[in-house]
């Protein structure tokens, strides 16, 4: 079923947690009648992209400063630039005092203001239950919107580089 959402209101909406076993109400799915099955569309909050910035302080260990907080480097990207290594991903994200402190999974030996690239090793997707029992996958589904499909359950497996999902009904 596809919902008109320009003229339908959707009544509520819940926080989407991913499960290979549980629906999006938290029923096990295995044991669950598909003929009560809450069926949602699901609004994509955001999705990975690929950022670049030059705003770094210098660093020779596992901690990159930006001087301007950028809520697009998420954790579990990967950084690339001069004086990086190889598959040095991101662990952890503080923000204080205007400045973003990222904490890498390996020591840097970078200079101040060189570009760095930040992205996801795997391409945006999303993996589906539908109302009709179908399993589907959609990549590069757009972010800030909602995705137009009778939804029951999100896979973690299949699920990368997500966030903010919302399911509405």
């Amino acid at each position: 079923m596809i919902r008109n959402y320009y003229t339908d209101a959707f009544k509520s909406a819940r926080i989407v947690t991913p499960s290979n076993t549980l629906l999006i109400d938290g029923k096990p799915q295995a044991s669950t009648p598909q003929s009560v099955w809450g069926e949602y569309n699901l609004y994509i909050g955001g999705t990975g992209s690929v950022v670049t910035t030059n705003d770094n302080d210098a660093s020779t260990n596992g901690f990159l400063i930006l001087r301007v907080p950028n809520a697009d480097i998420r954790v579990n990207m990967f950084v690339t630039g001069v004086g990086v290594p190889n598959d040095c991903k991101i662990t952890s994200i503080a923000i204080a005092l205007g400045t973003m402190t990222i904490t890498l999974d390996k020591t840097l030996s970078i200079a101040a203001d060189i570009l760095l690239t930040y992205g996801f090793a795997s391409e945006n997707s999303i993996r589906v239950r539908t109302i009709d029992n179908d399993i589907v996958t959609f990549y590069n589904p757009p972010q800030g919107e909602v995705l137009q499909v009778s939804v029951v359950q999100v896979f973690v497996t299949g699920t990368n580089n997500m966030s903010g999902l919302v399911a509405l009904s």
